[in-house]
Order: structure tokens, then sequence, then C-alpha cells
């Protein structure tokens, strides 16, 4: 899924908004009980919170965006370094989503890799749970990386990372990197320059 384009500097006007969307997104259910699509682009990638290697390896999380009603539930979740996600040369980390989740058209969902909570209240409560926990997947700081969505063995979405390109303007927390709102669709994520840091008040420690 090859682009091109130029860097955005609008990734992550709205962030906080937007992850506010997330408390409504599972319960969306299927009207008539009929199949949701689970086509290429039907989700999107478009945030991932990488815990820097100073911290723990459990501070992490991505956003998927719907862009149809689209059920994950029986879809995997594939990590690892390779451009191609079934190079049988790769030792692919994979998480099966085999819990109900599902994402609505224009709609967000945030998965985390073992914590119940993205954002805290302030006062011990939960302003933006996880929707869901892929335990079996860890981010690499180190090296670029992909994330990958594959129902029935096709490609849904997938998006490169790399904590590296961002390290320099992140606290020592970790913070999450945002794709541009002019390429929320699957070409558009697969370009690094697409993805930036949001502003510091946008910022989750």
């Amino acid at each position: 899924m090859a682009t091109s384009g130029v860097a955005s500097s609008s990734a992550s006007s709205g962030r906080m908004r937007r992850a506010g969307l997330a408390l409504f997104a599972v319960g969306v259910l299927c009207a008539g009980g009929e199949a949701w699509a689970q086509n290429p682009g039907d989700v999107v990638i478009t945030e991932v919170m990488i815990a820097p290697p100073s911290t723990s390896s459990t501070r992490e999380w991505f956003e998927l965006y719907g862009h149809a009603n689209v059920d994950l539930q029986g879809c995997t979740l594939r990590e690892g370094p390779s451009a191609d996600p079934f190079d049988g040369a790769t030792a692919w980390h994979d998480h099966l989503i085999d819990t109900p989740l599902s994402v609505g058209n224009g709609q967000h969902v945030l998965l985390a890799k073992s914590h119940d909570c993205v954002v805290g209240d302030g006062a011990g409560g939960c302003s933006v749970p996880a929707d869901h926990n892929y335990g079996t997947l860890s981010f690499n700081n180190d090296t670029l990386e992909w994330l990958y969505i594959l129902c029935d063995n096709t490609v849904i979405d997938a998006a490169p990372y790399d904590w590296r390109e961002f390290e320099d303007g992140c606290p020592d927390k970790g913070c999450s990197v945002n794709l541009g709102d002019g390429f929320y669709d699957a070409d558009g994520n697969d370009d690094l320059t697409h993805w930036c840091l949001p502003p510091p008040d946008a910022t989750f420690l």
C-alpha cells in the first residue's frame, strides 16, 4: 500500500475530542443481525502509543477509526519488522481478537496492551477505557516495525511505526503518535511523514 504525500502539521488537532468517541463504539450493534464489512480500508489505524525504552512496556495502546461498521471478532493483530505480513521468515507476534469487538462507521476504539484505562479522570476513575486488551503483542522501540489487522487472511489495514522518529519531542513517560487528519485511509497511514506528535496540551502521560 505505497503512498506519497507531504508531512501534515495537523495530526492531533482534536485528539482529546476524538478519544472520547471510543467510549461509545463498543456498544454499536449490527441491525438485523447482518454481517458487518471487513474490507481493506474499512478500519484504519490512526494513533499509536509506544512506551519509550525507559518505561514499562505495558504502557502501549493504539486507536482504530471505522470507515464502515466493522466486526473485528475473529480477526488477528499482527506485529513485526516486515512490510509483508505473510513473510514466513519473520517471527511475527499475533493476537487473535476472540472477544466481541466492533467499530462503528465514523467512530474510534482503543486497544491497549494490558491495562483497562487509557486516560484517567484524575479522581481514581477512568475517562477513556480500553475497548480491548492485546496482551500477546509488544511494540518495538528500536526499529521500524509494522502493525497489521488481518481478517480471513486479508489485510484490512497496516501502519508502520518507528519510535526513533519522534523520541526527541516526547517526554520520558512517552506520548502518542497521531495520523494527520487528511490521511485517514489505508494508504495514508502507510507513510511515516503523515504521522506526528500531538501538541503538549494533548499528550497523554
